[in-house]
């Protein structure tokens, strides 16, 4: 089994907990230490009951290629003021790439987008995509799960070919929810509701949800997150204006996509070649047995 961390995301969860009972300013050293027996423990959970193959851990990067799509994208995200916080990230880092583990991080993408690149290059093997981003949902598969280890949420994340296929029970705990999510879903009301988070639009009136665009217009369309036709783009335009008197154009679809959908079609050719190329060199050399 392959672990697939988005970083960042687990980054901010550990951030968060140690802010409840650590100083204003960040003792480094203490948050440091947070981060990675947080990090470790969610890897043994896997490693107790699963063969771990590879453990990939994919960073944000400053710049982002969205950015020059749509100006306003995460424009609502404030810097932390307290340089602490970057600097034990950038050790963090330093320290997993030193132990042996498989670092990505790459000028202009997002976690996310490493995430859905990983899982592409591993495509026929099993791996769990470890993150709370729904967005990462799209990449759910016959061979590819999602954990998200919130300490008072945990859940796993299915596509409903795999469900019987993997049995995860005993290993995190009979409080753990199952979920059956549909990665062409996650996408397409992705493209319609946007995502207040990272500033990307809602493309409908108000009002109109997520079960209402699934009964109404997802369910009576063939929507498929790895190959969007222009004409089903233009039947859902057409259904939106006929269901819901909502006028939605398939450029503002079109837009709404190149920001939230991971499949990499909109990250550029050069980008991915150059990416391809390193990885082909990077390997997995930790050897250790997770304790800290």
């Amino acid at each position: 089994m392959n672990l697939i961390f988005d970083i960042n995301n687990a980054f901010y969860k550990s951030y968060f907990m140690y802010k409840k009972y650590g100083d204003k300013k960040i003792n480094e050293k203490l948050f440091f230490n947070k981060f990675i027996t947080d990090f470790f423990y969610t890897i043994r959970l896997f490693n107790e009951y699963n063969k771990i193959d590879r453990i990939v851990c994919c960073f944000d990067s400053q710049n982002c290629f969205r950015k020059q799509i749509y100006s306003n994208y995460k424009s609502n995200r404030i810097k932390n003021g307290d340089p602490g916080f970057y600097n034990v990230l950038d050790y963090v880092y330093h320290y997993l790439e030193k132990e042996g583990f498989i670092v990505s991080k790459v000028n202009g993408l997002e976690a996310d987008d490493l995430c859905s690149l990983w899982v592409n290059i591993l495509k026929d093997e099993t791996m769990c995509v470890l993150s709370n981003d729904e967005d990462l949902r799209q990449l759910l598969s016959e061979n590819v799960f999602i954990y998200n280890n919130q300490s008072h949420d945990k859940r796993f994340y299915f596509s409903s070919n795999l469900l019987s296929s993997i049995h995860l029970h005993a290993m995190i705990g009979v409080n753990t929810k199952y979920i059956i999510s549909d990665p062409d879903f996650i996408l397409f009301k992705k493209m319609l509701l946007g995502c207040n988070s990272d500033m990307v639009p809602c493309l409908v009136k108000k009002g109109i949800g997520e079960k209402r665009l699934k009964s109404k217009i997802f369910d009576n369309v063939f929507f498929d997150k790895n190959n969007i036709l222009n004409t089903t783009l233009i039947r859902i335009s057409s259904l939106l204006k006929s269901k819901f008197d909502c006028i939605v154009s398939v450029s503002n679809m079109h837009t709404n996509l190149s920001l939230v959908d991971l499949s990499g079609k909109y990250i550029s050719r050069d980008i991915k070649m150059d990416i391809l190329n390193k990885i082909n060199d990077v390997k997995f050399t930790y050897s250790k047995n997770y304790q800290l």
